[in-house]
């Protein structure tokens, strides 16, 4: 018969099989199995894994100051008691002046990502120190830079932004050492507008329109560069259009389009990859494209009360009429889409979709935005979705959570007090409201924590 502490090692490595194996809402029971379990030394690898399950980008994970387990834990915790309606908090921290420089902003690019937060001497911020919001602590980064922030970089290792003399450059988070330098570099002799600077997946864009001389209409250059600050190489789209990416199948593409022309270009290949005109007749008799997720759609805009859309993939792909539909009415700036593909949007109707296109709930919100008011929203742990609701005549908003079957499980009221906000979900699980003040600066954090009222 094995001794004790056999018995003991035996029964931890089986339990902590289990948490390798289990999905996540079955560890929300394994998990307190046994204090020894928690005690154990699971690498942390294995809690990665699960929190990039539940949306977190792995430089998330990388540059917290919490243990990962701690993090898992609370957000277990969270989900099961969102999920059996128990009723959030939140509390009010004020963010303060570090370094006595009153100048502070951020910007929320992505919803399970912190903000970089700039404090600055200077309105002009031309100088400023860089931080993160650290589970609702400021946590500087890097002190007296000349660099405005722009966006995160090549999976959150590094920072975009501009510097003195107006060049764009890429500097590593880390160390802050140079990676590339670019310089805006307009065509001479051209009617030129100013260059827009884009990062998607690790590949780093440009595109400004212009007028080449004696031409009747306006182009559009873009630029394709690498990580050392290289051109790879460029493309003059014929006429004046919007620029979008998508990916599909682990390839990753541009898409330039007007009214009358599509190309898709392969951002790593540079291939032209699709490309689709509308004769100059078709177009005099009101023949229209859009493309979306590379998918093309044509109708006739002449024609009102015809509802005829035609629609197909640039890659060939079979795309349902339901799911085609979903795809052109959704905007990512009115609406999220879970890792499973299905969606919700809050444009003129709060829309939950599955991932064939089946509208799963729909709410009419038409006649509150008329009024002036304003929803927003987002996705909690690639299981709930919320809303953020506000009257402009309230200085509160209202803060609820749906179930991906469109089920209203908790709610809360926010203390806006008419202040414009942003918002992330942090590495603990809360929702931090990120509230500016008058002035376009940083006011106060409201953090929502859904595990309710410990005891």
């Amino acid at each position: 018969m094995a001794n004790s502490a056999d018995q003991v090692f035996h029964t931890l490595e089986l339990a902590q099989q289990i948490v390798y194996e289990l999905e996540l809402k079955d560890l929300f029971r394994a998990l307190p199995i046994t204090k020894r379990l928690w005690e154990s030394r699971v690498p942390d690898y294995v809690w990665a894994e699960h929190l990039e399950r539940l949306g977190y980008p792995s430089h998330v994970m990388r540059e917290t100051s919490q243990p990962l387990r701690t993090s898992y834990s609370c957000i277990s915790q969270a989900v099961d008691a969102i999920a059996r309606g128990v009723s959030p908090v939140s509390t009010i921290d004020k963010i303060g002046l570090k370094r006595q420089k009153p100048f502070i902003n951020a910007s929320c690019e992505k919803d399970m990502v912190p903000p970089l937060v700039c404090q600055s001497s200077s309105s002009d911020f031309t100088t400023c120190d860089i931080y993160t919001l650290d589970c609702g602590e400021l946590r500087l980064l890097h002190a007296d830079k000349a660099m405005a922030p722009k966006c995160l970089a090549f999976n959150g290792a590094s920072v975009m932004g501009w510097e003195p003399e107006h060049y764009i450059v890429v500097r590593k988070l880390e160390d802050w050492s140079l990676m590339s330098r670019f310089e805006n570099n307009i065509l001479l002799n051209v009617d030129a507008g100013s260059t827009e600077w884009e990062v998607y997946e690790d590949f780093i864009i440009s595109h400004y329109s212009f007028r080449p001389e004696g031409a009747d209409q306006r182009h559009i250059m873009v630029e394709f560069w690498d990580d050392q600050g290289s051109k790879r190489g460029e493309v003059v789209f014929p006429t004046g259009g919007s620029i979008n990416y998508y990916s599909y199948m682990g390839n990753h593409y541009v898409t330039i389009s007007s009214r009358w022309l599509i190309q898709s270009w392969n951002l790593k290949s540079l291939e032209l990859d699709y490309e689709y005109a509308i004769s100059e007749d078709d177009q005099n008799d009101g023949l229209y494209i859009v493309i979306r997720e590379g998918i093309i759609f044509q109708w006739n805009i002449s024609n009102p009360e015809s509802r005829k859309l035609d629609y197909w993939a640039a890659d060939g792909r079979y795309v349902t009429r339901k799911l085609a539909s979903m795809i052109l009415k959704f905007d990512p700036d009115w609406g999220r889409i879970f890792s499973d593909g299905s969606r919700v949007t809050w444009r003129s109707w709060l829309t939950l979709y599955d991932n064939e296109g089946e509208v799963v709930k729909r709410s009419d919100l038409k006649n509150n935005l008329r009024a002036g008011d304003a929803l927003r929203g987002g996705i909690l742990f690639d299981r709930f979705f919320f809303s953020i609701f506000h009257f402009e005549e309230s200085s509160c908003a209202s803060l609820v959570v749906y179930s991906k079957a469109g089920e209203e499980l908790t709610s809360m009221l926010l203390e806006r007090q008419d202040r414009w906000y942003t918002w992330f979900v942090d590495i603990l699980g809360r929702l931090v409201i990120v509230y500016g003040d008058a002035d376009g600066g940083l006011d106060e954090l409201e953090i929502v924590d859904f595990r309710g009222i410990l005891v």
